[in-house]
């Protein structure tokens, strides 16, 4: 009687199988961590773009802070907002996002220094900061 021989095809088709599965599979897991990278980025560029804009106002009226951020919640110097994905101001609930000002005036002779302290992070448990940055100026007072 004959011995059995595998099929030499049938055992390359085999292994070419697990070698695409184990490919497909790294393949998959760096796909997802480079959909994790551009969402990051996603949203520490919004977060320039709009700390970006609040800095570009406050220079413009560095006085008129208050104005500024009008429908943000405030409690002393510290203004508060709240934001969607595309940081469109909504309410603290469906916030993604929190952006949190905190102003710091200073009287000096001749006018006032003004800094604000601008910080965005998540609205998670654990409030993973986004981005954070100082902003200052100087205004001289009004000549008599």
């Amino acid at each position: 009687m004959g011995k059995n021989k595998g099929n030499p095809a049938l055992i390359e088709l085999v292994i070419v199988i697990f070698f695409f599965s184990i490919s497909s599979v790294t393949i998959v897991k760096l796909f997802m961590a480079s959909y994790d990278i551009s969402e990051k980025s996603k949203s520490e560029t919004l977060a320039v773009i709009k700390m970006q804009d609040i800095a570009e106002r406050f220079k413009a009226q560095p006085n008129a802070v208050a104005g500024l951020l009008e429908d943000w919640e405030k409690s002393d110097n510290r203004y508060v907002g709240y934001f969607d994905d595309e940081l469109n101001m909504v309410s603290k609930e469906s916030a993604l996002y929190i952006i949190e000002i905190t102003v710091d005036q200073q009287t000096m002779t001749g006018g006032n220094y003004i800094r604000l302290h601008i910080l965005s992070y998540e609205n998670t448990s654990d409030q993973k900061i986004v981005l954070q940055t100082n902003i200052a100026c100087y205004v001289p007072e009004a000549a008599s």
